[in-house]
């Protein structure tokens, strides 16, 4: 009898235990809004502190969140607003909030190892992100450009101002002594390729030596490197991670910063998915050029040190033109040239939604940008899906992303030359007293007297008339994410992550230079008339990398986060070329001149690295501790099995509620080593071919030998800085100081020739 009433009352306890449950949790909701215009903020996070109620808010600011029994406290918080708590009362059941605008954006999260992040109000170190807002608040030829000016301690500058981009990102100064100064790009973890391969425009420029094979294309041409292929509009925010103890991460590759891009995705709402349209129509305008001397008599012409009548062709024309001697109009050559107003579009078209458990994000854009100069432009056309899957509820999470870009570049000449043929170069030296875009009868323009004359010089309106000087890209960029969260508990959260992804571009150039041009007419300076060149560049990168994150926090003011990995990456790029001079009329591939060149060069680089990050919060959050090490190993390095260690360290404290005017005061320092990875090829001991015998090249000794003991140029950099903020949190101070010492060289050595 005992027994069965002991049952009994067993079965009544498990049959009240869901009522009793049920009556220790209840249900609010709100809203969430800004509070200058009552303006909805989506996307904030609502979180009941002390408890596990955790919601997001939706696209107009509703919100639905199970909270405990009795008075609760609510932390909202939202990017570009002041976190708040508020209290919602036992008795209350719906609330509205109220957020102030935060321009310091010290709620957004901030990167700190490969697969964590902290708010940006906790960060260690400076970083700098930059909002998609910001990033397209005014049009821009690639997103260097849109970056100029809002990351501080960078130098950013484009390698000229023709259509397409091509830039130049140096982040606090010189930082190798190998001229490799570019940052690391990284896309949804995908470390991208930012190379910039010559369309050959140095076969007609001669900037650098071009009468050999090697001088088909040259660095000193009007480059456009790789980032000229992301669409803008796709990207949701860029963060600049730019000391040394940020960017050991990514070890011997850092030295230069590092650049993390977040492509948009999609808002899982569960509501109805979302269509945006938006497009731009404007022109582009040449400003602040040099101008013109004028000239009103014929004399001032015959004084100048260059086109001064010194050929008979010069004082002939002059002669017939104004025989009387008096100039009545000069021309003002750059305006003339550079006065294209035909206008540029861009048109943007993105498809976002989905549920909890799945997000979706399509973007699709095409970008026309029309030059200046005649027959020069810029045409993108983007395509971008991203896709989020959560699955086991909710214990398992799969991100996949597709980027496909076709990117064609009509840029004309610019930059350097030494045929006269570069505008901005050639008009310094022709006097603008004749009307050079006019042809005569036969349709020839204008011959170009001055400087010489002949083909020493150029034509401008001509040269921009018939050269064809063209670069058409294709790229892919793949990624793809899963995470699996294998214990979730109120103190412990071990999580698994795997990634992996590749970038892919085909780059093709194509120059045609026809004969009757006037640089080419009878013949060029090289003795030929007439050139092709084709340009086939292959890139192609891929990354893989396997991290475990252990999340345990032994009370509400203490938290600790171990992150531990491997990653793999490899970058390849073939570059194949071949040039024609001395073409017939008409005539205009790559095999039919009278001189045929080609080039073939290839680099091929295999790193891969274990590393070590922890992560240390406490104290309310004032206290953060962050400290890893990266163990890196390269095929570009003497020692291929070698691991270069590259450790850091960091923390801050924070100093809050100071008053009205100082707010908070938060100190920050750091040590970091990175590392710049040794060319290719130069521990490789390389014989040069010589001369060509019976059909087989000799074997010659190279002027530089490799060297077997090179290992990664390393920097060691100290940083202190202060963060204050002043008068309610409408002003924030930033200062740091930083000392870099590179105490290890990556060099080649120069091979000491025998004297005999």
């Amino acid at each position: 009898m005992r027994r069965a009433f002991t049952f009994a009352s067993a079965l009544l306890v498990l049959g009240l235990a869901p009522a009793v449950a049920g009556a220790q949790s209840r249900e609010v909701t709100g809203r969430v809004t800004r509070a200058l215009g009552d303006v909805p903020v989506p996307g904030a996070t609502i979180v009941e502190e002390n408890g596990r109620g955790v919601a997001q808010s939706g696209g107009d600011g509703s919100f639905r969140i199970t909270v405990g029994p009795g008075d609760v406290r609510l932390l909202v918080r939202a990017i570009g607003f002041q976190r708040k708590t508020i209290t919602v009362p036992s008795t209350a059941s719906t609330v509205t909030i109220t957020l102030d605008e935060d321009p310091f954006k010290l709620d957004a999260v901030v990167v700190t190892g490969q697969v964590t992040t902290i708010e940006r109000r906790n960060a260690t170190t400076a970083p700098v992100q930059v909002s998609s807002d910001e990033i397209n608040r005014a049009p821009a030829q690639a997103l260097e450009q849109a970056l100029q000016g809002k990351v501080p301690g960078a130098i950013i500058s484009m390698n000229s101002g023709a259509p397409g981009g091509g830039g130049q990102v140096q982040i606090r100064g010189i930082t190798s002594i190998l001229g490799a100064g570019q940052p690391l790009f990284v896309v949804d973890g995908v470390i991208i390729s930012n190379d910039a391969v010559s369309d050959g425009a140095n076969s007609v420029t001669g900037a650098g030596a071009r009468t050999t094979a090697a001088g088909i294309g040259s660095s000193q041409d009007a480059l456009v490197n790789r980032l000229a292929d992301l669409n803008m509009q796709e990207i949701a925010s860029v963060e600049i991670l730019k000391s040394a103890a940020a960017t050991a991460m990514y070890g011997s590759r850092a030295t230069n910063g590092v650049v993390l891009i977040r492509t948009k995705r999609g808002a899982g709402t569960d509501g109805a998915p979302q269509f945006n349209l938006t497009s731009r129509v404007g022109r582009s305008v040449s400003y602040r050029l040099l101008g013109t001397r004028q000239f009103t008599n014929v004399s001032q012409v015959f004084s100048l040190p260059y086109g001064n009548g010194s050929s008979a062709q010069d004082t002939a024309l002059l002669n017939a033109l104004y025989p009387g001697g008096t100039i009545p109009l000069t021309h003002d050559y750059q305006a003339e040239l550079y006065s294209n107003g035909t206008p540029s579009y861009e048109v943007t078209g993105n498809f976002n939604g989905g549920s909890a458990a799945t997000q979706y994000f399509v973007n699709t854009t095409v970008k026309n940008e029309e030059g200046t100069a005649l027959n020069t432009g810029a045409r993108l056309y983007s395509l971008r899906t991203n896709i989020d899957q959560s699955l086991a509820q909710g214990k398992v999470k799969v991100n996949v992303g597709l980027n496909v870009t076709r990117n064609s570049n009509n840029r004309g000449l610019s930059n350097n030359d030494n045929t006269c043929t570069s505008p901005i170069y050639c008009f310094a030296y022709t006097p603008g007293v004749i009307n050079l875009d006019s042809t005569d009868a036969t349709g020839t323009y204008v011959r170009n007297p001055f400087n010489g004359g002949g083909n020493t010089v150029s034509n401008p309106f001509e040269t921009f008339r018939f050269l064809r000087l063209n670069e058409l890209t294709f790229r892919q960029i793949g990624n793809i994410n899963a995470t699996w969260s294998a214990l979730a508990s109120d103190q412990h959260q071990v999580s698994v992550q795997a990634t992996g992804g590749f970038d892919r571009a085909q780059i093709s150039g194509d120059l045609f230079s026809p004969s009757f041009l006037q640089y080419e007419n009878p013949v060029a300076s090289d003795g030929f008339s007439g050139r092709s060149a084709r340009t086939e560049g292959n890139v192609f990168n891929y990354n893989l990398a396997l991290n475990g994150t252990w999340n345990f926090q032994p009370s509400s003011d203490i938290g600790f986060t171990t992150t531990a990995g491997f990653d793999f990456e490899t970058q390849a790029v073939r570059i194949t070329r071949t040039r024609a001079r001395g073409l017939l009329p008409g005539v205009e591939t790559t095999n039919s001149g009278t001189v045929l060149e080609e080039s073939d060069g290839i680099t091929n680089f295999r790193d891969d690295a274990f590393f070590a990050d922890e992560q240390f919060v406490a104290l309310g959050q004032r206290l953060t501790i962050l400290a890893g090490v990266r163990a890196d190993r390269s095929s570009a390095n003497g020692d291929r099995t070698k691991r270069n260690v590259f450790p850091h360290i960091s923390g801050s404290y924070r100093f809050t509620d100071l008053g009205s005017v100082f707010n908070e005061v938060k100190l920050r320092g750091g040590y970091g080593r990175t590392g710049n990875r040794p060319r290719y090829g130069d521990r490789d001991v390389v014989l040069n071919a010589g001369n060509t015998y019976g059909g087989t090249p000799t074997l010659v000794q190279a002027g530089v030998r490799g060297n077997v003991l090179i290992t990664p140029e390393t920097s060691n950099e100290w940083e202190a800085g202060t963060d204050v903020q002043f008068l309610n949190r409408r002003l924030q101070f930033e200062g740091h100081t930083t000392t870099r010492r590179s105490p290890t060289c990556c060099c080649s050595r120069p091979r000491f020739l025998p004297a005999a």
